[in-house]
Parts: C-alpha cells; structure tokens; sequence
C-alpha cells in the first residue's frame, strides 16, 4: 500500500512512502505510524511505516 504520510516532527513535510504490512481496509487519513528500515537481501535499507497500535500511542487508547 502507498501512502502520503506527514511527519509529526515537521508539519507539512509529507512522504510518498509504504505502508507493506496494512490492510487497506483498515487505513484512515490521521491513523498513526512508525518508520522502520526494511533492509533487503543486497543490504539496501527501505524507508518503510507501518500502523501504530492506538494504545501504544501516548494520550490515546
């Protein structure tokens, strides 16, 4: 899944990123991520996010 995602850190900067491990179903505009590295066989590092739980979200849940 691809998905524009903006940064906490720094309001307005958005990314064109992956969202691998989402069910499209499960996505709302707003939802939580993290970045992760996805490091591939050639050693290559992806900048990847995925879903954060709700109730691991400070103030949240």
């Amino acid at each position: 899944m691809v998905a524009l995602v903006e940064l906490a850190e720094q309001t307005g900067l958005l990314l064109f990123s992956n969202l691998p491990e989402s069910d499209p179903g499960e996505l709302e505009i707003g939802l939580p991520v993290e970045f992760y590295a996805d490091v591939r066989e050639d050693g290559v590092a992806v900048p990847e996010f995925r879903l954060v739980a709700l109730s691991s979200v400070q103030g949240l849940g």
